[in-house]
């Protein structure tokens, strides 16, 4: 297929290319996710833990500020845990759907 830059649906490929995970490895984002996470856990880490894992990473430094795209992806209602009566920093995110997430849109790492 020739890459024709007036397709109709070319915006979604643009923005695709500005989201953080083009710019971080799935391996390395898988071990940054797990790092914290203990059996007893169920795969899955809170808000909290999730944004001291990325703060050092150069595309995930927005991750703590709710107004930027880092956030709004990563912390999506789709990847929340279903728990009520919890601070938002100990809301817990599933690991498992993130991790389908990182297989879409990560490097991949060659073996």
């Amino acid at each position: 297929m020739v890459y024709d830059k007036n397709h109709e649906v070319n915006f979604v490929t643009e923005f695709e290319k500005t989201l953080p995970l083009r710019q971080i490895t799935l391996i390395e984002f898988e071990r940054r996710l797990k790092k914290l996470c203990r059996p007893d856990m169920n795969d899955s880490i809170t808000v909290r833990m999730m944004i001291e894992c990325f703060e050092d990473h150069e595309a995930f430094k927005a991750l703590k500020h709710k107004d930027s795209l880092a956030h709004d992806l990563l912390f999506n209602e789709m990847f929340m845990m279903e728990e009520e009566g919890f601070e938002w920093e100990e809301q817990r995110v599933s690991i498992e759907r993130l991790m389908i997430l990182a297989m879409l849109y990560c490097q991949s790492n060659r073996v």
